[in-house]
Order: C-alpha cells, then sequence, then structure tokens
C-alpha cells in the first residue's frame, strides 16, 4: 500500500488528493516516524531469520556487469574489483524461448542468425550489448531475427578477471 493510501485509510475525513498526498509526505519526513518504519522492519526481518549475514552470504557471489548482476562461482572471485570484465566461451551460453533459468537469465533480441551446417550462431542484443552464440542446429527451432529470447550464461562457465 502506497503512503497516499495509507494516510486516506488512517484520517478518513480527508478529501483533497492533493492534500493527502502532500500531508503523507510531510508525515514520513519526521524522524520520529522514521525511526518507528526502520525499527519495524527491523523487526520483520529479525522474525523471519534475515540478518545481515545471511544477506551478505546470499549475494556475496554475485558481480554487477554491463549486461546485469551475474552469480559467479570462480575461485577468484575475492581477487575482482568493480572493474571486472565476464568472459564465457559461445557454446557455453543457452538460449530459451521461455525464461527457464533460475539464474543469470538475460532477456533479449535476436540480431542475427547464420546457419553453418551442425552449428547456428545467433547474434543477441542483451541490455545495449551484443552477444554471439553458437548452438548445435538440431538444438532450438523457429528462431529468427526479431524475436525476443532468454540468454542463460550458466555460473560454472562463467570466467571473471579486472578490467
Amino acid at each position: 500500500m502506497e503512503i497516499t493510501q495509507a494516510y486516506k485509510k488512517v484520517f478518513k475525513k480527508s478529501k483533497s488528493s492533493e492534500y493527502i498526498a502532500s500531508s503523507a509526505k510531510q508525515l514520513m519526513k519526521k524522524e520520529e516516524v522514521q525511526t518507528m518504519v526502520k525499527d519495524e522492519i527491523k523487526k520483520v526481518l529479525q522474525e523471519e531469520g534475515i540478518t545481515p549475514d545471511w544477506i551478505l552470504a546470499r549475494y556475496k557471489d554475485n558481480l554487477s556487469t554491463n549486461i546485469g548482476t551475474i552469480h559467479y562461482k570462480g575461485e577468484n572471485y575475492t581477487d575482482l574489483n568493480e572493474d571486472n570484465i565476464i568472459t564465457i566461451r559461445p557454446e557455453n551460453i543457452k538460449l530459451s524461448k521461455n525464461n527457464d533459468f533460475n539464474d543469470n537469465s538475460f532477456k533479449g533480441l535476436i540480431k542475427s542468425v547464420i546457419f553453418s551446417g551442425t552449428h547456428t550462431r545467433y547474434k543477441i542484443i542483451v541490455n545495449d550489448l551484443e552477444l554471439e552464440c553458437s548452438l548445435q542446429s538440431v538444438g532450438l527451432q523457429d528462431i529468427k531475427t526479431d524475436d525476443t529470447i532468454y540468454v542463460h550464461l550458466p555460473s560454472d562457465k562463467i570466467w571473471a578477471m579486472n578490467e
């Protein structure tokens, strides 16, 4: 529920939407209200067992990249800085018309399809980056230029290094 809806629900006599929005904003700026909200959030997180350690452990193997957040299992994870580059062999990239993957999955657009006998090469645009993958031609069927596709980068096939 948005703050303006909550304000309207609690202060039922308020009629003007502008007044409700303005009053709700002013209320949220008060230090005691901010403290109360933070305390309630902390309480809920503790009840669910969500601690800073739990959050860090869950996300410690994630890399922020130009393509998006990548889950990375490489042994050199702790050696990486913010300016990292990820690499993956084109034949290790997986494609699906549906998002059939748990992680490292990104929505993309097929830019080109080149049939080369036993393999087909795909150029795919994902978040303004061009990826190229090579799949056996007996794999996915009916993928053509301008199709929307999901690209999966298996975490055990990725290698990251500092730029």
